[in-house]
């Protein structure tokens, strides 16, 4: 009974840790049977849920479904990304810092997803919009959702298309409170923790 409770403690541990340590998804809308849409340019927009706060935050899109369950397979992300608190009904090529609703705005692609600065936050239970500035041929959702789209650089995106979503995910690191110790501080705890523990349970 000990040695098991003990082992409950340690896996504990080890779960508190994975937890605050790794990025997760905060909302996706992945579902099979779509269809790859035109080189156009695309916007989405999508609701944060509870929990959070998160950094660290990504984005993509998905270019190619796979042809046996028909889930998206691939990552797709180029150019620039504009994260906005409101709707933009512009061109892409008008996309800048100083549109209305401007949050962030990213270049840096890695292994098609964008990456935006780590200290950047996104809260829970919030609206966002994001626009792309490089055409992009991506993965159509079969769900009803909201996103927009523009079939030249200099034309205006068109939606919300609610009848409709693409094939998205964006996902964060939850950030810590000051309560919650950090990872490297989870570990360096737990050899004393397990001590204490060790101690009480063998008197």
């Amino acid at each position: 009974m000990k040695h098991c409770f003990s082992k409950m403690i340690i896996l504990g541990i080890i779960a508190a840790w994975q937890l605050s340590a790794g990025p997760v998804t905060i909302v996706q809308d992945i579902t099979p049977g779509g269809t790859i849409s035109l080189s156009w340019y695309f916007g989405e927009t999508f609701q944060t849920p509870a929990g959070g706060p998160w950094n660290t935050l990504t984005f993509n899109f998905f270019s190619a479904l796979s042809p046996t369950s028909g889930l998206p397979t691939t990552p797709a992300a180029a150019g620039t990304l504009y994260l906005l608190s409101s709707e933009y009904l512009g061109a892409p090529s008008d996309l800048s810092s100083s549109v209305p609703g401007y949050i962030a705005s990213t270049s840096t692609v890695s292994g098609g997803v964008w990456d935006f600065a780590s200290s950047l936050t996104a809260a829970a239970n919030t609206q966002y919009w994001v626009y792309d500035t490089t055409a992009l041929a991506i993965a159509g959702a079969t769900t009803a959702g909201g996103y927009y789209y523009s079939d030249e650089f200099g034309d205006t995106f068109n939606g919300p298309v609610t009848s409709g979503d693409l094939n998205f995910n964006f996902s964060g690191t939850v950030v810590t409170t000051s309560g919650t110790p950090e990872p490297t501080t989870l570990l360096l705890m737990a050899p004393a923790l397990l001590l204490v523990l060790r101690r009480r349970l063998t008197r």
